[in-house]
């Protein structure tokens, strides 16, 4: 994965972050005016759906690149992908597959587990020679008096 990609890719997701909050603001203004002034509560429900469906197009493409992200991340370290059977796992729209919110919680627990794994020989090897720098510390005390 290239540097440049990674950037575009935080900046795509910060450009639909960015939208999704200014949709919000934009119509938690209007709802906040329509309370002020006793609109009827049909009229400030249909503004509450309205801002969600506003942001529901950024919020799946939010999601397919927060998959996608997922998907390359398991794949450099080599962890098995979940069976694209699995509907709970694994959802498809407009023609491409992406994981659900179950499947990028289970995704990134492999990826952590994975990771921890990895780090496991490195923490033991480290603590290893933490205590020999001690032993050493405590021998050299030892002899020195």
């Amino acid at each position: 994965m290239t540097l440049i990609y990674l950037i575009n890719e935080i900046l795509d997701i910060n450009k639909l972050k960015r939208t999704i909050a200014k949709t919000h603001r934009a119509f938690n203004k209007q709802i906040k005016k329509a309370r002020k002034e006793n609109k009827p509560r049909e009229e400030i429900q249909g503004l509450i759906s309205q801002r969600f469906g506003e942001c529901q197009f950024e919020e799946e493409e939010l999601k397919f690149i927060r998959s996608i992200r997922l998907i390359r991340q398991a794949e450099e370290l080599n962890v098995p992908l979940p069976n694209f059977s699995d509907k709970k796992i694994w959802t498809r729209d407009n023609g491409s597959i992406r994981l659900t919110a179950a499947g990028r919680h289970h995704v990134t627990k492999l990826i952590r587990q994975e990771k921890k794994e990895r780090r496991y020989p490195f923490i033991q090897i480290i603590s290893l020679l933490i205590g020999l720098v001690g032993a050493l510390a405590a021998l050299m005390a030892i002899l020195s008096n």
